[in-house]
């Protein structure tokens, strides 16, 4: 078995355990169905489309809760950054080490436990929804499991190709 294979076959073995560990896709979906539920009449609740006779994907206000989420969403990205020190053209007080080879410089940038916090709350707010937007296309957690294992292969097959 050439490295490459065996780099491979190592990185999907960790990602498989990660992913068993930490993230169930079921337990996910579920709680934002409840969510959603629990808020019927908010506009933003995202419900899977139905198919017509014609065999067409629709539903009713679609477009308007699509816009909605999907503008929302970037809100919350937008708000997961600026509590994390992103911009590369300000200067942040940090720790100057070196990497490996102690010539080259990396600044190393404190961060607060509460602004690890936030940001992470800011970054559930895009998983929901996202979620939701997953819902309104129809997908369930199996595939949404199925699309980010086949995904994650894919994205491990190009890092190890120079991608």
């Amino acid at each position: 078995m050439g490295e490459d294979k065996k780099d491979m076959t190592k990185l999907r073995e960790q990602v498989m355990v990660r992913l068993k560990k930490s993230f169930t896709m079921v337990m996910l979906l579920d709680n934002q169905l409840s969510t959603q539920e629990a808020m019927r009449d908010n506009e933003s609740r995202g419900e899977p489309m139905i198919k017509n006779k014609e065999g067409q994907f629709v539903q009713p206000g679609w477009p308007a809760k699509w816009r909605f989420n999907a503008l929302a969403l970037h809100a919350e990205v937008s708000e997961a950054l600026e509590w994390m020190p992103w911009k590369p053209w300000k200067k942040y007080e940090g720790i100057t080490r070196f990497v490996d080879d102690e010539t080259t410089p990396v600044n190393l940038i404190p961060v607060s436990d509460d602004d690890l916090f936030n940001a992470k709350m800011e970054l559930v707010d895009c998983l929901c929804f996202l979620l939701n937007m997953w819902i309104m296309l129809g997908g369930d957690a199996d595939e949404l499991g199925a699309m980010h294992e086949v995904k994650t292969h894919e994205n491990i097959k190009r890092q190890l190709k120079g991608y």
